[in-house]
């Protein structure tokens, strides 16, 4: 959908071949008309540089699951079986200058149609306890084994086929003892059910795991203070006041106990008016986070998704 978007708004660089293949008409400021051939969208994505490639048989299921599960696309063709063509209409929530606030409504959109009403935002299962000292300082701390703050994260109830990168992901958190994984693609291509998928599989590794969303893009600070509280058990009654201390406390429990954190919808703290990796103002020192969990050694392990 994003790439529709920018495309249709004439704001894609040398994309002008495109024109004849991929025809748009904007028939409101909310609603886009596009005719065109999977294929020719296939290599529009491909053109335009997106970090998410995708083949036909996937476009095609994207385009099923705007029309049938967020009911955004209207299928204008005549016939559908089998056919390379698309005739659709994409009715959007906000102006079509808005595209961070239709994305934003997109995945609020498709959450909250995965999750059911019933759902409890925070679900926390203890174990077992044994008390630990941290080396070379007096904190102590209760490691709980199998311990899970799921926080925000949506009851995934149906799951598409993604088996490849669930494989690629179990192998660099699990056999490469990567501690800074990355998952990146365009909005609504189920980078948060694939990330809950991949937890569930792999929980059982972990002393404990803690989802975040960084959807509300919550100060550094905030999202600090909730990871040590969960990694010391709310055993540490006084937290360090500056940033720098905080990180490196994290840092010391990542060390002496093997969590998983998980901080989705990255993409909210970061400028899209800027460079790619560029962070909003006052957020930069999230940087600061990634980097240390990336390079400080420790058995810890921090998985993001973003756009």
């Amino acid at each position: 959908m994003e790439v529709l978007i920018t495309y249709a708004n004439g704001e894609f660089e040398e994309c002008d071949r495109f024109e004849s293949q991929i025809q748009v008409n904007w028939q409101t400021e909310k609603q886009l008309v596009i005719r065109t051939k999977v294929r020719y969208l296939e290599a529009l994505i491909a053109e335009t540089g997106t970090k998410e490639k995708l083949n036909c048989t996937q476009l095609k299921d994207s385009l099923k699951r705007l029309k049938d599960f967020l009911e955004i696309l209207e299928d204008n063709r005549c016939s559908t079986q089998g056919s390379d063509s698309w005739h659709f209409t994409l009715k959007l929530w906000h102006h079509r200058l808005d595209l961070p606030g239709n994305l934003v409504e997109f995945d609020r959109q498709w959450e909250q149609r995965r999750s059911p009403k019933s759902k409890q935002s925070t679900r926390e299962v203890t174990r077992t306890q044994t008390t630990e000292i941290l080396p070379n300082n007096n904190i102590s701390i209760n490691q709980v084994s199998s311990r899970q703050d799921w926080g925000e994260a949506p009851n995934c109830v149906e799951f598409y086929d993604r088996q490849t990168e669930l494989s690629t992901l179990t192998n660099w958190i699990l056999e490469q003892r990567c501690q800074l994984v990355t998952v990146l693609g365009m909005g609504g291509m189920g980078k948060t059910a694939l990330s809950v998928k991949l937890t569930q599989q792999i929980q059982g590794e972990f002393s404990g795991l803690i989802w975040r969303s960084l959807r509300n893009a919550p100060p550094l600070e905030k999202l600090l203070t909730e990871l040590i509280k969960f990694v010391s058990n709310e055993q540490l009654t006084q937290l360090p006041q500056t940033v720098d201390e905080q990180i490196s406390t994290l840092i010391q429990y990542l060390q002496n106990s093997r969590f998983l954190l998980i901080l989705d919808n990255v993409e909210s703290i970061l400028d899209s008016n800027k460079r790619v990796g560029s962070y909003r103002d006052s957020y930069e020192r999230y940087g600061q986070l990634f980097r240390s969990i990336g390079e400080t050694q420790h058995q810890s392990c921090l998985l993001l998704t973003s756009r």
